[in-house]
């Protein structure tokens, strides 16, 4: 007897609404946020004034990253997961390895690539490890304690962009195909606060390799993306298994800890955000018994809104890695350039010095160098809210200290602007300077410093 379905076109369409329909996170908000800790190990930035981001690095992860200046951050951490697919062990690059941190001019050029040599993994470190000239590049290096992975992360940014670009290598001690999985953890703290974030996916319904990973507060938005060229590696990686999750509640490291598999929501709103996938190596799928390390690149792009972040983030991932670490190095290099020279045994610490010293002024509000582009006190007060607690603030009496560097250094313009800030924009009307301010000058923490009065 032939069936009649009536309804089979309602179905249909509410069939395609609900497949459709994002899936929400269930835990908001979260747990409370943290700041990571004061004391990074490197920051980093370009020379240019085009590209006004600002990344830290601190116990083997990308932690705060700043961003439209050097006083609103919005990052928590970046690091990644490894898991192991045959015991199940799941391990973080913060808490489960060993941490080294290298300029690779430094490493190459005066250690003779000391910390790279001494190691038992065969295959060799990223190739733009070349550091021909001094710089704010550095390499994250962690090894697991327990000797079976090293991940090898390279940081710079693109020098016309809002974009940090990472170049990373994921070694096996053990070369056969399958023993670990890797997963990226993106924790972002928006617009200076932990809470508020919404974060989603945007899939490429045709293409994996072009899905991207957003998030929001405000007026700030960031886009996290992998290469999706093949400009580092031999075929396309992809973010897949993505997830957006509120911390401690559905994030995908909790999920992967209390059950050992992840359910996918496609949106986090409201809240201490996460954002979790898993990294998907396209060659493996064609050639499962390659004995090649993982090796790809990650963007990670701001702007005022998403899609700005997303177009900053492909246009940097388009230009290349090796093209915005050639083209920041260049930067770094021509700015050496410009001061004294000092003994050749001290000039490699005298770059150094001079470097950071620049990258902690504003790109905008000229002459405003923070104190520290660090948060105090990370992981104990909650950063749920604004409350204007960090060392990105410009101290006057630390700025003092800038002006004289400085002039020692012999960027008298660099000091100049530095005096320009103090006394047009820092000072008060009856002649005295606050403890510190934002970079419109309105004040920051309101206690009394005598040091700081006069």
């Amino acid at each position: 007897m032939k069936k009649n379905f009536p309804f089979l076109p309602f179905y249909f369409l509410l069939f395609t609404c609900l497949s459709n329909a994002q899936t929400l996170a269930p835990g908001a908000p979260g747990k409370d946020a943290q700041w990571a800790s004061a004391g990074k190990q490197a920051i980093g930035t370009s020379a240019s004034l085009e590209s006004k981001v600002w990344f830290t690095l601190q116990g083997g992860a990308m932690t705060e990253v700043y961003y439209p200046d050097v006083t609103t951050a919005n990052v928590h951490l970046l690091q990644f997961v490894a898991v192991n697919k045959k015991t199940g062990k799941i391990e973080t690059e913060r808490d489960d390895a060993i941490h080294k941190i290298i300029c690779p001019y430094q490493e190459r050029v005066i250690n003779k690539n000391k910390i790279l040599n001494n190691s038992p993994f065969i295959s060799s470190a990223p190739s733009t490890l070349v550091g021909d000239v001094p710089s704010l590049c550095f390499a994250q290096i962690n090894e697991a304690k327990n000797g079976q992975w090293r991940i090898t992360k390279v940081y710079t940014t693109d020098p016309q962009r809002n974009t940090v670009l990472i170049d990373v290598l994921f070694e096996q001690k053990n070369k056969k195909f399958g023993e670990f999985e890797l997963y990226l953890y993106y924790d972002p703290s928006i617009s200076n606060t932990g809470m508020h974030d919404t974060a989603w996916t945007l899939k490429n319904q045709k293409d994996e390799t072009e899905n991207a990973l957003l998030a929001q507060d405000a007026n700030v938005s960031s886009a996290l993306m992998i290469d999706y060229q093949g400009e580092i590696s031999i075929e396309p990686y992809a973010l897949s298994e993505i997830t957006n999750g509120f911390l401690g509640a559905s994030d995908g490291l909790s999920q992967l800890k209390d059950k050992k598999n992840i359910t996918v929501y496609d949106k986090a709103e409201n809240g201490n955000v996460v954002q979790f996938a898993k990294i998907k190596d396209r060659e493996r799928e064609t050639n499962p018994a390659s004995p090649l390390p993982f090796r790809f690149v990650l963007a990670l792009g701001f702007g005022k809104t998403p899609d700005e972040a997303l177009k900053t983030t492909k246009a940097s991932l388009e230009k290349g890695f090796t093209e915005n670490l050639k083209e920041y190095e260049k930067g770094w290099s021509d700015y050496i350039k410009t001061l004294r020279k000092v003994e050749p045994k001290y000039q490699a610490q005298f770059n150094m010095a001079a470097m950071v010293l620049k990258a902690s002024e504003d790109k905008t509000v000229r002459g405003a160098n923070v104190a520290s582009l660090t948060i105090p006190w990370g992981g104990g007060v909650n950063a749920n809210e604004d409350v204007g607690g960090g060392y990105h603030l410009v101290w006057s009496r630390d700025l003092y200290q800038v002006v004289t560097a400085y002039m020692a250094l012999g960027d008298t313009a660099a000091a100049n602007r530095a005096l320009d800030f103090l006394f047009n924009i820092q000072q008060k009307p009856d002649g005295s300077f606050p403890q510190n301010s934002w970079l419109d000058g309105k004040r920051g923490w309101g206690s009394l410093q005598l040091d700081e009065v006069a």
